[in-house]
Formats: C-alpha cells, sequence, structure tokens
C-alpha cells in the first residue's frame, strides 16, 4: 500500500481514473484470493463498479453498457437461430467470462503511467511474499503426510484460496500455480523495467509456483517465457543493481531445475499424457473430433459461427446443467439454478465424456473434455477462432513496434509471456472463464501493455474530466 505521508502525493501525480483503477485492483486481488469462488466470479463486476464509482468515468460507463447490450443482442441472435438454445447459459457466460470486459471497457490510453503500476507492484509483492509463505508451509504439511514432493503433493499448495492445511484435491491448485505466475511477471518489470523490489519474493514465489506441481502451469510458462525472450530480448534497465536483478534471474532459471529435482515422477509423465492425446484417448480429444465431425449434421452453421455462449464445453455450460458445482469422482450431483439449464448439443455430445472423466481417479484437467480453445470454436466457431488470432496478431506487431529500449523491450517481454500463457492455458482447461485463475493477471498486462504503447506521465493522455484536482 502506499507509504506514511504519500497519500495526498499520490493523488496529485495519479489521474483519478488511475486512483479508481489502482482501488479496484487492490479489490479484485482480494476477492480473487479468497476462499469464494462466487465473490471471485463477481469480481470482474466489482472491479468495474469501483472504477465507475469512483473515477466518475462516463467513457468507461458508456463501453460497458455497449458491450452488455452487444453481447445480448447476439445472444438473442443464437436464440432466433436454433429453437434449442438456453438463453440462461449466455448469461451465466457472462460471468464466466468477465475478466476480459474491463479489458475492453477501460480505454488503454488513460493508463499509461508508470506511477500507476509501481503502486500496483507493492500489493502485488505484499501478495507474493503471503501466498508463497503459506503455500509453502502447505507443501511441507503435504510432504509429511505423502512423504515426498512428488506426485500428489502438490495439491496441498493452494494459497488463501483454499487456506487449510488439508488438500482440498479440486480445481485450488492449478488457480494458485497461475496466479503465482502472474505475479512473478509483475516482478520481472518492477524490478528489471524499474530498478524496484527485492529479489526474495522471486525466490519464494518461484519455489511455491514449482512445489505447486502444475505441471502444464510450469511448462507454458516456460515456453512463453523462452518465446518471448528470443523475440525480444530484455536486458536489465540498471546496472548499478546488476547483483539484485540477476539474483531473481537465478530464480526464474530454478524453475526447471527445481521442477526436474522435487517432481521427477511428474515430470515424466508428460510423454505418455500427451501420446495419449494425440490418439484421441481422452475425453478432451473426443469431444473436440465430435464438434468437427457430428455436430454439424445437427446443426449446420456451428463451424462457421458456433452453437452460441454457454452450450457446449465452456464452463458455463457446465454451469448451466446443475450438475458441475459439487462434482466428485463419484459423479455430478443435481442442484437447481436460477437460470441455465443442460443445452441439446451438450447431452447428446458431451455428459457422457464428462461423466467418463469424473469416474476415473487417474484423470485430471489433461484429459477432461474442458479446454478453452475448444469452447471458442464450438460456440463461436470459425469466426470467433479468426478474429481472436487477429486480435493477437496486431497485439505482437503492436509490442514489437513499441519495443525499441531497454525498458520497452521488458515491458513487452513481460506482455508477450503473459499473452502466450493466456494463450497456452486454453488448451488445458476453460481457464479462460476461471476469474479467480486470471484476473489479476489480465489487469496486470492491461496495464503493463498501456504503459508501453502509451507511456504518458502524470495523466497526459486522460481527458480532463478524469484528471483529479491537485491536492493544497
Amino acid at each position: 500500500m502506499l507509504e506514511p505521508g504519500e497519500a495526498s502525493r499520490f493523488h496529485i501525480i495519479m489521474p483519478r481514473i488511475q486512483q479508481a483503477f489502482y482501488y479496484g485492483f487492490v479489490v479484485a486481488m482480494v476477492l480473487c484470493w479468497s476462499p469464494s469462488n462466487v465473490l471471485a466470479y463477481l469480481a470482474p463486476l466489482a472491479f468495474l463498479a469501483v472504477v465507475i464509482v469512483l473515477s466518475y468515468s462516463d467513457p468507461v460507463l458508456r463501453n460497458s453498457i455497449l458491450i452488455l447490450a452487444g453481447y445480448v443482442s447476439i445472444a438473442l441472435t443464437y436464440n432466433l437461430l436454433y429453437s434449442e438454445y438456453v438463453f440462461g447459459n449466455a448469461i451465466i457466460a457472462l460471468l464466466t467470462y468477465g475478466s476480459f470486459i474491463p479489458v475492453l471497457a477501460i480505454p488503454n490510453k488513460y493508463l499509461g503511467n508508470e506511477r500507476l503500476f509501481l503502486r500496483m507492484g507493492r500489493i502485488i509483492a505484499a501478495f507474493v511474499v503471503i501466498q508463497s509463505l503459506w503455500g509453502l508451509v502447505q507443501a511441507l504439511y503435504g510432504l509429511n503426510q505423502t512423504g515426498s514432493f512428488d506426485l500428489a503433493n502438490g495439491d496441498f499448495v493452494e494459497g488463501t484460496i483454499h487456506a487449510a492445511l488439508e488438500s482440498e484435491r479440486s480445481f485450488s491448485n492449478p488457480m494458485f500455480a497461475v496466479n503465482m505466475a502472474f505475479l512473478l511477471l509483475a516482478l520481472v518489470v518492477r524490478q528489471h523495467a524499474y530498478g524496484r523490489g527485492k529479489a526474495l519474493p522471486f525466490w519464494l514465489a518461484s519455489l511455491a509456483f514449482v512445489v505447486a506441481s502444475v505441471l502444464h502451469a510450469i511448462a507454458f510458462f516456460l515456453i512463453a517465457l523462452v518465446s518471448s525472450y528470443a523475440l525480444f530480448r530484455p536486458t536489465a534497465i540498471s546496472s548499478r543493481k546488476l547483483i539484485r536483478q540477476k539474483a531473481s534471474v537465478v530464480a526464474f532459471l530454478a524453475v526447471p531445475v527445481l521442477a526436474f529435482l522435487l517432481l521427477r515422477t511428474n515430470v515424466g509423465t508428460i510423454a505418455a499424457i500427451a501420446h495419449g492425446a494425440l490418439l484421441q484417448q481422452y475425453p478432451k480429444t473426443v469431444v473436440a473430433e465430435r464438434f468437427i465431425s457430428k455436430v454439424p449434421q445437427q446443426y449446420a452453421f456451428a463451424p462457421y459461427v458456433g452453437l452460441g455462449p454457454g452450450q457446449y464445453t465452456s464452463r458455463a455450460s457446465f454451469i448451466g446443467t446443475g450438475m458441475y458445482f459439487g462434482a466428485s469422482r463419484t459423479g455430478p450431483q443435481a442442484q437447481k439454478l436460477p437460470l441455465g439449464a443442460k443445452s441439446a448439443p451438450f447431452s447428446e455430445h458431451v455428459e457422457d465424456l464428462w461423466l467418463t472423466w469424473l469416474r476415473n481417479p487417474h484423470w485430471g484437467s489433461t484429459q477432461g473434455p474442458h479446454s478453452s480453445w475448444t469452447s471458442l470454436l464450438s460456440e463461436t466457431g470459425l469466426l470467433g477462432v479468426c478474429l481472436l488470432m487477429l486480435v493477437g496478431t496486431g497485439l505482437f506487431f503492436r509490442l514489437r513496434r513499441a519495443a525499441h529500449d531497454r525498458r520497452t523491450r521488458v515491458l513487452a517481454f513481460a506482455v508477450s509471456s503473459g499473452v502466450v500463457f493466456l494463450f497456452l492455458l486454453g488448451f488445458q482447461e476453460n481457464y479462460w472463464e476461471v476469474t479467480q485463475a486470471i484476473f489479476p493477471g489480465v489487469l496486470i498486462l492491461k496495464v503493463l501493455y498501456a504503459c508501453l504503447v502509451y507511456p504518458a506521465q502524470r495523466g497526459n493522455s486522460v481527458p480532463q474530466a478524469l484528471v483529479s484536482a491537485k491536492q493544497p
């Protein structure tokens, strides 16, 4: 948070909308690291409410209304396209994909101020230390229970998302790891682009990230880092703090080494899992194949525009069945929801695969019929996939143009790493709908992108109506 005596200075140098973004970010961090899935799903709405109320921002409010109106119009179009469409599931999808609404609603040019990121960096560093330390305590408890950091020990590492020492054996562990990866990227920028912070949080976060033993997160994060480094070749910004910066680099490089040493058995299963996926032995690949080969026989338009939000493999579709929350390896538990229902395409092509996956105790998210990319293809068609690819391509061209010196290369490296990481996570599970895992990271990436592309200081790119009056 702010140091004593800095509150008034904070308001002098920060435009009102950036102040509101900062406070909204604090709220989002608290909600997403809380044990409540419901509060985490509401975090994007809470964030937007804080930004709109504290900034008095007509543009953000107007954009939010336009996004809502556009989304409802698209959902109603699908409702007219075929009679089996479940409109309630589309409303659920609006919540599950809520992480991206602030990205669209808040103009990037309003956030291009490094002081905003540096204020956020203090919150990030504090959360990293707290979550890492508690995660390591949970890992040690797991070690006492299992006798090893390998195999299922990582399930114990969940931070305050599930604060108990005993493992919840659910998605809390992957959410912890993904959150930690995004926070690590923020620490990279804070230290290597701006020369702030210490190496200790790097070491704590890197160790906690590894012992969480989420292999797909570790693999995807390393791929994202290596590919982004090859693109932007970032270097330290300050030679005066080279020793501290080298220590954080060593912490990053220690991730694959620690993973191999501590998780040797888990790492050894990667090749077999990948082979099984290629042979379509898992529900994840079968459900995608069914959409390509069987769904078009009933819904000829599906390959082009999809079945609509919340109708096939998205998390919203699973939630809409009323059987998702509370589902366990013994099978789903039927619940009455105020909206949503089991869609016809889900019943015919997804449900049996989901039940098969649930009842196999040896399968995890790698085998499950959940994937953000499958959901994107099946619910928006080739149109949605092509649009996303065009946006992604444009983003990387923009990063390349903006990365022209040491500091901007570090910023571009971090944004690129985060985007590639998010891109890859979409193949594993419906991560793009898990606000508790990605929302803080999405907000961090948005601010870093704004600082890179719109590097205004003291609100020069912000409309005067959104700039606070200076304090006496």
